[in-house]
């Protein structure tokens, strides 16, 4: 987030922000990560609103996970991971917790694709491996779509249902090949 945007944000001025960062400490760059922008807001005592905030999708391997945090306020928190996938705020107590657990299968969900043929197709091997199971290469009943539809944000829904209507599965793992990445959550 931008110095200025988080100013018009929290309806403050740029050299309020700027002052606010430089007496707590922090990098006073043109470009705020979450964690900074909120030590802002509470700095001024307000609130910065959820939309406000970079939101990253926790993908994983694991269909439920739920487990209790100290946020940033000393409330506990529950954090639970639900059908393969939870959206966090980044840098937030609940991101830091997850990362904190380094499971080599929870990952960040990017929204554009790998950059190289053999990671697509690596990519797409794992899906496939994943959600489709015996001859008919049907979805696993376990596993199969909501794995896959853990990769997808509420704005790819209607692409999703097109690439489904046309192709089934196949066609889910093609879009999110094509459209989709990860990287490690650590």
């Amino acid at each position: 987030m931008k110095v200025s945007e988080l100013a018009k944000t929290l309806e403050l001025t740029v050299e309020e922000v700027a002052g606010a960062l430089e007496q707590e400490d922090l990098s006073g760059s043109a470009e705020l990560s979450n964690e900074e922008a909120m030590i802002v807001a509470e700095f001024f005592g307000k609130d910065l609103p959820l939309a406000a905030l970079h939101i990253v999708r926790i993908w994983s391997g694991v269909r439920k996970h739920a487990f209790m945090v100290e946020g940033s306020d000393g409330e506990q928190q529950m954090v639970k991971l639900q059908d393969y996938c939870i959206d966090v705020v980044e840098g937030g107590v609940a991101h830091k917790a997850l990362k904190a657990l380094r499971d080599p299968e929870m990952r960040i969900v990017v929204d554009k694709p790998f950059s190289t043929i053999s990671e697509r197709t690596r990519f797409r091997e794992m899906l496939e491996a994943n959600v489709i199971t015996g001859p008919n290469h049907e979805p696993s009943a376990d596993r199969g779509m909501a794995y896959l539809q853990a990769l997808f944000f509420q704005k790819d829904q209607e692409d999703v249902a097109k690439a489904f209507i046309e192709d089934g599965v196949k066609g889910l793992i093609e879009l999110a090949c094509s459209t989709k990445s990860y990287k490690p959550i650590a």
